[in-house]
Parts: C-alpha cells; structure tokens; sequence
C-alpha cells in the first residue's frame, strides 16, 4: 500500500472511519465524500503527482511542505465560519478529517527526524553534541504526542454520530424544499414564485434535487423586490421594475452573489446570506 493511500485510511482502533473495515455510518459516509470528492481531493492529487513523478531533491521537499501548511492553514480559516459545519454529520466528517491530519503531522514530523539522520550518514550533517541532544528531545517529543486524543477523538466522533437522526444536516432534500424553507425564515418579506417550478425528469437523474426553477420573491422596506435562486450558484437579482436598464445587470447593484454554490444549503445559512447581502434586507420579527 502507497503512503497516499495509507493517509485515507483512518485507524478503526480510534473509532474513525475509514474507506475499509469499519461500519458504514452516515458520517463516516460524509467523511469519504470529503476524501474522494471536490477541492480537497484535487489538491491532494496535485502534491501526490509531483512526489511521485518529479524528481526528488530539497526544493520539492521545501515545495511540498509549505504548500501542506498553507492547506492547513486555509482548513484553518474554513473551520472559523459561522457555517463551517451544519449538524452532527458534518462535524463528525470534520472530526475525522482532524484526527487524520494529527495522526499525518505526528508522522511526518518523525520521517524527518529519519532524514537528517540520514543526512548525517552521509556526513552532509555534523552529527555535533547540541544537533544529538536536540535529535533526541524532537524525538521524545513525537512519541509523547504519538496516539495523544485519539480516546478522546472516537468519543466525539461516537457521539456526534449517534446525533444525526436529531441534527439538521442539509435538511432540505431539493432546491425546492431549500427555498421553502427559506422563505419561512424571512417571514411576510418572503413568498415563492412557483411559475416555472421544475419536476424531475420521467427517468430521473443525479441532478433531480436541484431541477427546480422555482424563484424566492423578498421585498425590502424600501419595497424593493429580489428574486432569489440557484444556478451554479445562489444569487439575488433585482426585480425588473426597479432596475435602471431592465436587460443589464450590474454586481453590486442590481445582483449580488450571495457566495454560497451548495444547492442544498442549509435554510439559515442562505437566509443569513440574503439579510447580510441584499440592500435594506431585515430580519424577520
């Protein structure tokens, strides 16, 4: 087995799923999507490439390990929004997700300490007193944080599991239902345009859920009406009636991205959007 894919193999031992061996739960389930699919797995596939096919030496190694703590860093400022995760699903996903990264840094750190031993076979480091006493503290270091938290990791990841029938993971289970949903948070503001709602086709496909053309109306005090929906993204454009030119958009002024993609967003989170985004937007009383 290659070092990349040890890495997606979470140990079953700390009660974190992984893709072999292990029940398969929903958030378990929820975790793999995150391995296998979107921008994470694209980075991933990214740095596996060019370990793998460029040629070795310390630029790539510097290369790689800054990119690493760059990724990590914006994992960093990912988990700091609001929104980060939904429910117990999602957070249990993202639980896992650490464990591993604490599990692959507590390697790594002892793979380099491997290295510049190596090295200094090679005579390319002194092997002087102060390097040998710090080689061995750095050493005892890693295996004192080795396996720390990984009781307390399966814990959280049991019990958050055990909560998904009670969370409000991605409740929604159309584009439909999402707006719905929203135009119930946003009160009297709010009603759904149902002109053009959309069904699944006779066959059905992947894309049922977001097969909708169902609009949400918000009026603002200032008696300015929005219509929100989903294309790729979710957006608000301004009624025609109270744009300057009817057929020309303007961002910023007659439509404003609301910077959420996930067709199945969470109610409260595109409603938040539509109250901190659109002009005069007020929460419901």
């Amino acid at each position: 087995m290659s070092d990349s894919q040890q890495s997606h193999d979470l140990s079953t031992e700390a009660g974190v799923p992984g893709r072999k061996g292990d029940v398969d739960t929903a958030v378990a389930a929820a975790f793999r999507q995150g391995v296998e699919d979107g921008i994470g797995a694209d980075v991933a596939m990214e740095a596996e490439y060019a370990v793998e096919c460029v040629e070795r030496h310390p630029r790539l190694t510097a290369e790689v390990l800054y990119g690493s703590a760059r990724v990590v860093g914006a994992a960093h400022r990912t988990l700091q929004d609001e929104w980060a995760v939904y429910g117990p699903r999602d957070a249990g996903a993202a639980v896992a997700a650490v464990r591993e990264l604490t599990a692959e840094t507590q390697r790594l750190a002892r793979t380099l300490l491997a290295g510049i031993t190596t090295a200094q076979s090679r005579g390319d480091i002194p092997d002087t007193p102060r390097i040998a006493q710090a080689l061995g503290g750095a050493a005892a270091a890693v295996d004192r944080a080795e396996g720390a938290g990984a009781r307390e990791y399966a814990e959280l990841f049991g019990a958050l599991d055990e909560a998904v029938p009670q969370g409000a993971d991605r409740a929604p289970a159309t584009v439909h239902d999402t707006i719905v949903a929203v135009a119930a948070r946003l009160g009297a503001a709010a009603t759904v345009d149902t002109t053009h709602h959309g069904a699944p086709d006779a066959g059905g496909t992947e894309d049922d859920e977001v097969l909708c053309g169902c609009v949400l109306a918000y009026t603002t005090a200032e008696r300015q009406t929005w219509h929100v929906s989903w294309n790729d993204e979710w957006g608000a454009v301004l009624d025609e009636g109270g744009r300057t030119e009817a057929y020309v958009l303007t961002e910023g002024v007659d439509f404003f991205e609301l910077g959420i993609s996930e067709p199945l967003v969470h109610p409260a989170h595109l409603a938040a959007a539509i109250l901190r985004t659109v002009p005069g937007a007020r929460a419901a009383t």
